[in-house]
């Protein structure tokens, strides 16, 4: 019941594993080994679920279903910890060989197979999916990745055909899978654009990929054009936009902001929430996150004792049952970007170290929970004082995560990735990450095109060498 609650978005995602543990002295000692890696999972102690897995594994080497927790795992959390992604190829392929009609497994591979460019391999299980599971909304999430992955115009149009009449999240997911994985930015706004939609958690996407596309006047022609359908979660939306270091912002934009922010309702929070909340996102925590999106735009507008105060109401919350470390994590978070913005960066990042994202894949439909803006801040000071490797392998998370509130930082992720790439004279993978950024850009805003065009000319030097 707690697998199925988490895959439909369902109330009950961690209490249902609680209540099945309650009852693990009626099962065998396999099942209880593989409850307790589920039920660790759930409380957002995620490392120790990992080695949990690890260690059944090593008992029962074929257990499918620890294969396809150990990989969803990898898939989900690795990026935020600078691991590899591609990590979770091993466990799904496995997977797939002990249970061939495992779809979870056969997804998952799919969207990992276009991450890492490997065409005939995601064409194989693309031609499976549309056999076994032709009206399954996460097949023709795999086709329409396939589609734009191979730059297959016939199939790109019988994907957009497809989509018409279905259910939203159809639309939803084909255009999540082709933005994340197939990394074409354009091709996901050719899908939203053939079936556009008032759902939020549609709409939501297309103000994202405004901003990959260095189209922030857009973007805020697009927030201000919402007018009722405006709601304090497109309020912490901007806010996570606009505090992220990514976009640009100015005091006027940032001040208008947080009077809207701090004045939200928890339960409207709740109430308009583009995914429905599950059991553990109280309107205790809304007013939790609130307060942290507040903090954050204090201290970007150098309000620094008002952030101070909201900080030490934050700390003053009780811990989050079920949330692993979010609290704690949301508080140096904010004690980091003080010490950033006063120009301590040797204190900011070991602030930014202890931060240990060990929180619940369920809550991660909330920002505060997936921790893009930390993991960049991190990144960014890791290259500046720190430790180039782990920079890297942040940066490489922001791109490769499944998360849609990392995507506005690729402009600059690839942007850093080759400058990196460049120094370090890999030639190729400059060029490979200069290339992405100017497609991205091709059609910018003014402002952007100088940097456009720097960025297109260290790439064309390096071409000719």
């Amino acid at each position: 019941k707690s697998i199925a609650a988490d895959w439909i978005d369902a109330y009950d995602v961690r209490t249902s594993a609680d209540k099945a543990f309650e009852y693990a002295d009626q099962l065998s000692p396999r099942d209880r080994s593989l409850l307790e890696g589920l039920r660790l999972r759930r409380h957002g102690r995620n490392s120790e679920a990992e080695q949990a897995y690890r260690a059944h594994l090593q008992r029962y080497p074929d257990e499918v279903e620890a294969l396809v927790q150990l990989g969803e795992i990898m898939f989900h959390d690795n990026p935020r910890h600078g691991r590899p992604m591609g990590e979770a190829i091993e466990p799904f392929r496995r997977a797939t060989e002990l249970e061939p009609a495992n779809l979870l497994a056969h997804i998952h591979l799919a969207r990992l197979m276009a991450l890492y460019d490997s065409i005939p391999a995601l064409t194989v299980i693309a031609e499976y999916l549309a056999e076994v599971a032709p009206e399954s909304e996460r097949a023709l999430e795999v086709d329409a990745i396939y589609a734009y992955s191979a730059d297959d115009t016939t199939r790109r149009r019988r994907v957009i055909e497809r989509l018409a009449g279905r259910p939203w999240y159809y639309t939803w997911y084909a255009v999540h899978g082709v933005a994340r994985f197939s990394r074409d930015q354009l091709g996901a706004v050719e899908i939203l654009e053939a079936h556009p939609s008032e759902v939020p958690l549609i709409e939501m996407l297309l103000p994202n990929l405004l901003l990959v596309e260095g189209k922030n006047a857009e973007f805020r022609n697009f927030l201000s054009g919402l007018r009722e359908r405006r709601n304090p979660n497109w309020d912490l939306f901007e806010a996570l936009v606009l505090t992220s270091g990514a976009h640009p912002a100015d005091e006027d934009q940032l001040s208008a902001l947080l009077e809207r922010v701090v004045s939200a309702d928890p339960d409207e929070i709740l109430r308009t929430a583009w995914i429905p909340a599950y059991e553990d996102l109280t309107p205790r925590f809304a007013a939790f996150e609130r307060d942290y999106h507040a903090a954050l735009l204090l201290i970007h507008l150098d309000r620094i004792a008002e952030a101070r105060r909201v900080i030490e109401s934050l700390s003053a919350f009780e811990d989050f049952r079920g949330l692993g470390s979010l609290k704690s994590d949301a508080i140096h978070n904010l004690e980091a970007e003080i010490l950033y913005r006063s120009g301590d960066r040797e204190a900011a990042l070991a602030r930014m170290r202890s931060v240990v994202l060990e929180v619940p894949h369920a809550a991660t439909v909330r920002s505060i929970a997936d921790g893009s803006r930390s993991r960049f801040l991190r990144a960014e000071l890791e290259l500046e004082i720190g430790d180039l490797q782990t920079a890297k392998e942040l940066y490489t998370g922001l791109d490769q995560s499944w998360s849609p509130f990392d995507t506005n930082f690729r402009p600059a992720v690839y942007q850093r990735l080759g400058e990196i790439a460049e120094n370090e004279g890999r030639t190729e993978d400059a060029i490979s990450y200069y290339s992405r950024l100017l497609e991205l850009w091709h059609d910018c805003d003014p402002e952007l095109i100088p940097i456009r065009e720097v960025i297109r000319g260290r790439r064309d030097a390096l071409a000719q060498r």
